[in-house]
């Protein structure tokens, strides 16, 4: 799950539906968090720090593009992506990866970051600091107001 998907798991549970006028990131995943389904809607994400890519997660496999310790230590890109396995490697000690055990992971981040420049081109990204105007949700129904 994903920080994204907060926002249609509490819609649903509202009895509310997402906003049709934009391309909602998050999906919902009451059924998963009430127990009615077995596994999460969603198997990777892309994550970020601003505006830049740190990495991606799928499964149990984290690609990192930049490391960063603690919030405080200086971002460092590095020269080859990093690949963890989380199940085995929980805690990211391991300073480098046994090459090609796991290359197979590759070809599902790469499609999560290609699904991604896609989703750009039917909706470009929102400025930082652009005002909502006619954009803005609502999702109170009148009604209530």
């Amino acid at each position: 799950m994903h920080v994204t998907d907060w926002f249609t798991t509490l819609l649903r549970a509202a009895g509310l539906d997402p906003p049709d006028d934009r391309v909602i990131d998050g999906l919902d995943q009451l059924d998963w968090l009430t127990g009615a389904a077995d596994v999460s809607h969603r198997d990777g994400y892309i994550y970020w720090m601003g505006p830049q890519m740190y990495g991606v997660k799928w499964h149990n496999f984290k690609l990192v593009l930049v490391a960063q310790k603690y919030m405080q230590d200086a971002a460092a890109k590095l020269p080859t992506p990093r690949l963890i396995n989380l199940t085995t490697d929980p805690q990211e000690r391991e300073t480098v990866s046994l090459p090609h055990l796991h290359t197979w992971v590759a070809t599902h981040m790469t499609k999560i970051i290609a699904e991604f420049e896609t989703s750009l081109h039917r909706e470009p990204l929102i400025p930082v600091g652009a005002p909502l105007g006619s954009h803005s949700l609502k999702l109170i129904p009148e009604t209530l107001v």
